[in-house]
């Protein structure tokens, strides 16, 4: 399995990919299967493992190098990648002659259970925005609930990614943690997750906010100063951590007296609000930079909808009334009505 990691994964996918994948090997699959040899694991090993990581208490999966989980057990997505990383291992191996079947084939991973998302309404995203103003990472949130950036995406987010006098963003690049190697500042992976973003003017006076507290730590600071050239930056002048990013959310959300949700959450709260004030999916899909309108139709198509069944009240509110009373008794009861 390790060969399988430096061999194949490391040098053909990308950084966060392996990340990825060594991790569920230390994690899951070599703790429980790590002393089955490879020749002698059948398909009943596999189930049998997979029932067992669905049992794993939270103190057990901490003890693999997990941090503290609030779930009681280990969702079912987290089961299937765990089933997909060894399904590809042994994919591999079977090229290489090391086995003859697949094992993982022919074992069953429990249905997915599709994360909800609990995007915010528009009066708590209102109290979110307020709850930050003056603070020195105020446009993290500002940029996460109006634009939907990804965490990375805000980490990674530079000044000259930004034109202040025609006011848009590039988004181009993300920072990402890579196991060996800490955070990496590289592109973004596909070419529709490369956008550029027309900024609306409160979004804009919060990162002029923001470079205005950069410039005053940049002075005090002195020659300790870190120039990176990131937005949002430590008091020194080095970049933010994408973690850090999750837990200026969490602040605020308490600051704000709002009910915990995901910084990712945000990303779903600015496609849904921008639904439903009327703008085209196309452009949604744009902003949020998704592969494809199908992606964008599939977690956001329950918005429009809602649209379309408030449109249709809302039709029958104006004009309903008004052509039941105008309709005579007779219509419908052999009497014959022409439009000319």
């Amino acid at each position: 399995m390790e060969e399988w990691l430096e061999d194949h994964v490391k040098p053909n996918r990308s950084p966060s990919t392996y990340r990825g994948y060594e991790q569920t090997m230390r994690m899951y699959i070599n703790p429980i299967l790590g002393k089955v040899p490879l020749e002698r694991l059948n398909g009943q090993d596999v189930q049998r493992f997979m029932n067992k990581l669905a049992t794993l208490s939270p103190a057990e999966r901490q003890g693999r190098g997990r941090k503290a989980s609030r779930a009681k057990s280990l969702t079912s997505a987290s089961i299937q990648r765990t089933h997909a990383t060894l399904r590809s291992a042994l994919t591999i191996a079977m090229r290489y002659g090391f086995i003859l079947n697949n094992a993982a084939k022919n074992a069953t991973p429990p249905p997915l259970e599709k994360y909800k998302a609990k995007p915010l309404i528009e009066a708590d995203g209102l109290k979110l925005l307020d709850s930050v103003i003056g603070h020195r990472y105020e446009a993290v949130t500002t940029i996460g609930l109006s634009l939907g950036l990804r965490r990375g995406e805000v980490a990674g987010l530079k000044w000259t990614a930004l034109n202040f006098i025609t006011g848009r963003m590039d988004v181009t690049h993300q920072l990402q943690r890579v196991r060996g190697e800490g955070v990496v500042f590289r592109k973004l992976k596909s070419k529709s997750s490369v956008r550029s973003i027309q900024l609306p003017k409160f979004c804009l006076d919060a990162l002029i906010r923001r470079r205005a507290i950069q410039e005053r730590e940049q002075q005090a600071a002195g020659e300790k100063w870190k120039d990176s050239g990131f937005v949002f930056t430590e008091k020194d002048g080095g970049p933010i951590m994408p973690e850090k990013v999750s837990t200026t959310h969490t602040a605020a959300l308490k600051a704000a007296k709002l009910h915990h949700v995901r910084f990712h959450d945000l990303r779903h709260t600015a496609a849904t609000l921008l639904l439903a004030k009327g703008v085209p999916m196309k452009m949604v899909q744009e902003i949020l930079g998704h592969s494809s309108f199908q992606i964008t139709m599939e977690l956001y198509g329950h918005v429009v909808k809602e649209q379309r069944e408030a449109a249709t009240e809302a039709m029958e509110g104006m004009f309903g009334s008004t052509q039941k009373a105008n309709v005579g008794p007779n219509v419908g009861h052999g009497t014959s009505t022409t439009v000319q």
